[in-house]
């Protein structure tokens, strides 16, 4: 059977880093369910088309801004015919600042096995330069 990888672009952060070349919308309000509906949607039109599904990954953009309710609607909706193979994996790109332990769990319950965590440096003065909300320790933490 043919395979296929899917990425989702998740076009919302928290603030807008002045490096930063992606189609994203800076928000300080939760992702909205409307965006949801409408990715939710587009994989029902693009179904047809998609074989058995080996790689998921969610970038952005913050998805891990995503709340894990609708995370859950996307992967549930990938997961119908074709389908998402057992042994997948799935990547979620998050901000240091963004990761909590119950968080982390969440998302692994989901079945996400992979976090690519945005950590661009260790240097505060670079990641001030850089306009980015963490800092050195945080990035560490997370």
């Amino acid at each position: 059977m043919p395979i296929a990888s899917v990425y989702i672009h998740v076009p919302f952060c928290r603030t807008r880093c002045h490096y930063c070349d992606f189609v994203t919308r800076a928000t300080s309000d939760p992702i909205p369910d409307t965006y949801v509906d409408g990715l939710l949607r587009e994989i029902n039109r693009k179904r047809g088309h998609l074989a058995r599904i080996v790689t998921v990954f969610f970038g952005g953009g913050t998805p891990s801004l995503l709340a894990p309710a609708q995370l859950e609607q996307v992967l549930n909706r990938l997961a119908q015919q074709p389908g998402i193979c057992p042994d997948a994996e799935i990547t979620l790109e998050a901000n240091p600042d963004d990761i909590t332990e119950t968080l982390a769990r969440s998302w692994r319950e989901l079945g996400i096995n992979r976090i690519s965590i945005g950590v661009q440096s260790l240097d505060n003065r670079v990641l001030r330069y850089l306009g980015r909300r963490h800092d050195a320790d945080r990035a560490r933490r997370a």
